[in-house]
């Protein structure tokens, strides 16, 4: 049946990732070529996630999405009162944030939005964008060159930033 082929083909491309490097590094350039043909779906990118953040405040149904997140949120933070602790919600920038203002000015700015959200009901919020922003030009190499995660150096900034902030 489809869904025992599809769970095997997952386990396969599992596996597959697991162990072999080559496949990793194929994957990505695969589905892209595939995906320009119509044989594979395309996955939404960073950018079409970010566009829907555009229309969270004219959708009543994502709104009340948001709302439930963040009232997750809040009972963490009471959570967190309960026990003598401090809730310190951390917005990480995205890659194109940090070294591409232009691209940064086109699109809406989803961690402004939820760091509004979040200081609205008195939840502590750290941006590392500024901080990110300020330390790319003395290092250009804060994430990886092919993808949006942190690099060592960006891990570090990162720690080395939350540590300041708690400790203040």
């Amino acid at each position: 049946n489809g869904e025992q082929s599809l769970s095997a083909s997952l386990r396969v491309k599992d596996w597959l990732f697991d162990h072999s490097f080559l496949y990793r590094l194929a994957r990505l350039p695969i589905r892209t070529v595939l995906s320009s043909f119509g044989l594979l779906a395309k996955e939404p990118s960073m950018l079409d996630d970010l566009k829907r953040y555009a229309k969270i405040q004219n959708d009543r149904a994502r709104q009340e999405d948001w709302e439930f997140h963040i009232q997750n949120i809040k009972e963490l933070k009471e959570f967190a009162n309960e026990q003598g602790s401090q809730l310190l919600f951390v917005l990480i920038p995205w890659k194109f944030q940090v070294y591409d203002d232009l691209l940064a000015e086109e699109l809406p700015d989803a961690g402004r939005f939820l760091k509004e959200v979040l200081e609205q009901r008195e939840i502590v919020v750290f941006d590392l964008l500024p901080a990110f922003r300020a330390q790319a030009t003395a290092s250009p190499d804060l994430f990886f060159r092919f993808d949006g995660h942190w690099s060592p150096v960006g891990q570090q900034l990162a720690g080395l930033l939350a540590a300041q902030k708690i400790l203040q």
